[in-house]
C-alpha cells in the first residue's frame, strides 16, 4: 500500500489540478468521503448530532464540504469555524457559503463556547498535513475538548497535532477513532506515536491521479499481507534441503550461545533447508546440544569462547557451500572478533545479513559497506544506528526517516531500522511494517529476525524481498503470540510456536 509524505501529497494535488480536475471537485469528494464515514459509524441514523471543527485552509474546507453532504442526508450539523467568516478563502469558502445558504449552524471564532450540545460524532478538520512542531495555544482548548468527549472522533486526512511525515505528536494531539486520509495514507499515520493517535485508517479515493511515478523523494509503502502474498512463493513439490537454501551463521560466544541457537532455529522455521554455525571450539558441545536441527563446525578459539580473525580461513571454506552469510548475533565486540567481521564483509561473495555485535565493525570502519563484495542487509535498532551513523540518538528519534535517508545516500545496502514500527530502506524505496507490538522489546527477538531474513534470502528471494518478508512475518508472529500470552509476557522463543501456524495460512 503506497504512502505519501506531506510534500508528496501537495505535489499530487497540484498535478491533479493541472490535469484539469479542480480543487473544488477534489474538496467535494473529500467531504463526501468523510460524510460516508459518518454514515457508516452512525449506521445511517439521521437523528445523530454531528460536530465539525474547521480550521483554515483546505482541511477546514473538507470539513465544510462534509457538512454540506451530511445536511443533504438529514443529519443535524454544528460547525465550529476557528477562522471568522471573512477569513475563509478559496475553495473552502465555496463550501462555507453553501453551508450558510443551507442554514447550517456555524459558530465562528477561536474562543471555546461555554456550553456544547451532546454530539454523537466529532469531525476534526482543524489542521491537516501541514502541522509541524507544537500546537498553537488558541487551538489547544478545542483539541482538549474533543479528546474529552465520549463521541466518536473522525480525523480528516490526519489527526490535528500529528506530523504527517514523522508521526511525532504534540502531547495534546487529537486521538481519533477513524482517520480518513485523502488519496493515500500519510507516512505519519503509520509511525508511532502518530499511529496510535489515528485509530482505524482508511484511504479515500477522491479523484487524484493514479500515476505516482513523478512524485519526488523516497517511494514509501506499507508492508501488509497483500505484499507478502505477492512475494512468498509456494514450495516446489520436488524440492530438497539443498534447494531450500543454506545459511552460514557467524554468531554466539561465551554467555551468548542462545543467540546462535535462536537465529539458526529461525532460519529453519522460515523454510531454509540447511544451516551451519561456526562455533568456538570450547563451546562446540553447547552449540551441538542446542542447535539440534542445524549443523556446526568447530573453530579453534584457544579457550577464549569467541571467534576471531584467526578463524577466517576456516570459515571462508564454507562460503561456496552457503547461499547466505548471517553475522553478528551474540558474537561479542572484541577487536579481533570485529576484524573477522571486516574480513567476511570484504571477502564474502554471498549476501550478508549483518546484525547486533557485527554492526559494531561499522563504527570502526564507516566506509566498510562500500568495500563489500556482495549485497549487505544491516538490521540496527535506533541506538545501534546512532553509533554507526555517528548521529545523536535524539535526532534519530525525532526524525528517523530523514536521518536514515541521509545515511544511505549513494549506498546500495539495505537498512532494516528496528523500532515501532520497523522500517526498510533501499535506494529510493521505503517500507513501513504494519505488524509487531511492544512485546518484541525483549532479548533475542532481534536474533530471530536475523535468522528469518537469512532464511528467506537463502530460499532464492532477492535481498529486498527477504527483508520485507522477514520483517512482516517476525512482527506477525509477535502479534499472534501476544493474543494468547500478552505483550508483556512474550519472550523470544514464543515466536517459534506461532511461525508454523502463520505459514499454514499461506499453503
Amino acid at each position: 500500500m503506497r504512502l505519501l509524505t506531506s510534500k508528496q501529497a501537495r505535489q499530487l494535488d497540484l498535478e491533479t489540478i493541472k490535469k484539469g480536475v479542480s480543487g473544488r471537485v477534489l474538496m467535494g469528494q473529500a467531504g463526501k468521503a468523510v460524510a460516508q464515514a459518518v454514515k457508516e459509524i452512525t449506521a445511517g441514523k439521521h437523528d445523530q448530532h454531528i460536530c465539525i471543527l474547521c480550521g483554515s485552509g483546505n482541511n477546514g474546507g473538507d470539513g465544510f464540504s462534509a457538512a454540506v453532504k451530511l445536511a443533504e442526508w438529514g443529519y443535524r450539523i454544528s460547525v465550529y469555524s476557528l477562522p471568522k467568516a471573512d477569513e475563509i478563502r478559496g475553495d473552502a469558502d465555496f463550501y462555507h457559503k453553501i453551508c450558510q445558504d443551507s442554514k447550517i449552524s456555524i459558530f465562528y471564532g477561536i474562543k471555546l463556547p461555554l456550553n456544547f450540545p451532546i454530539f454523537q460524532v466529532v469531525i476534526d478538520a482543524l489542521l491537516g498535513t501541514g502541522f509541524k512542531g507544537k500546537l498553537k495555544k488558541e487551538i489547544q482548548p478545542w483539541i482538549e475538548w474533543a479528546n474529552r468527549q465520549k463521541s466518536k472522533i473522525i480525523a480528516v486526512d490526519i489527526p490535528s497535532g500529528v506530523n504527517a511525515d514523522s508521526g511525532k505528536i504534540d502531547p495534546l494531539a487529537i486521538r481519533s477513532d477513524l482517520t480518513i486520509s485523502m488519496g493515500h495514507l500519510k507516512v505519519g499515520l503509520t509511525l508511532e506515536p502518530g499511529k496510535s493517535h489515528s485509530g482505524n485508517k482508511k484511504a479515500a479515493d477522491i479523484g487524484l491521479l493514479k500515476d505516482l511515478s513523478s512524485l519526488e523523494a523516497r517511494k514509501w509503502s506499507l508492508l501488509t499481507e497483500f505484499d507478502t502474498r505477492a512475494i512468498l512463493k509456494p514450495i516446489n513439490v520436488q524440492t530438497n534441503k539443498s534447494e531450500q537454501g543454506k545459511v552460514l551463521f557467524i554468531s554466539g560466544s561465551a554467555g551468548k550461545t542462545g543467540a546462535a541457537y535462536l537465529c539458526a532455529a529461525a532460519a529453519l522455521r522460515t523454510g531454509a533447508g540447511l544451516t551451519i554455525s561456526a562455533a568456538p571450539f570450547s563451546l562446540n558441545s553447547i552449540y551441538e546440544n542446542k542447535i539440534t536441527e542445524g549443523m556446526t563446525f568447530p573453530c579453534e578459539d584457544k579457550g577464549k569462547g569467541r571467534l576471531t580473525s584467526e578463524n577466517f580461513e576456516t570459515i571462508s571454506t564454507w562460503f561456496d557451500w552457503c547461499d547466505v552469510v548471517a553475522v553478528g548475533p551474540g558474537l561479542g565486540a572484541a577487536v579481533d572478533t570485529l576484524e573477522l567481521v571486516r574480513l567476511i564483509i570484504e571477502k564474502s561473495t554471498k549476501p550478508i545479513v549483518l546484525d547486533a555485535d557485527g554492526l559494531k565493525v561499522l563504527i570502526k570502519y564507516p566506509d566498510l559497506l562500500e568495500k563489500a563484495a556482495c549485497e549487505v542487509i544491516i538490521t540496527p535498532h535506533y541506538a545501534e544506528f546512532a553509533k554507526i551513523s555517528n548521529l545523536p540518538l535524539k535526532k534519530i528519534q525525532e526524525n528517523p526517516l530523514e536521518t536514515a535517508h541521509k545515511y544511505l545516500q549513494d549506498s546500495e545496502c539495505i537498512l532494516v531500522l528496528k523500532n515501532a514500527p520497523t522500517c526498510i530502506f533501499w535506494r529510493d524505496e521505503g517500507y513501513i511494517n504494519s505488524t509487531g507490538n511492544p512485546g518484541l522489546a525483549t532479548a533475542g527477538t532481534g536474533d530471530i529476525l536475523t535468522g528469518m531474513i537469512a532464511g528467506f534470502l537463502a530460499q532464492g528471494g532477492n535481498p529486498l524481498e527477504a527483508a520485507r518478508l522477514g520483517v512482516y512475518f517476525h512482527g506477525l508472529a509477535a502479534d499472534l503470540a501476544a493474543e494468547t500470552l500478552s505483550q508483556r509476557a512474550l519472550i523470544a522463543s514464543d515466536l517459534f510456536n506461532e511461525i508454523p501456524k502463520m505459514f499454514k495460512n499461506y499453503e
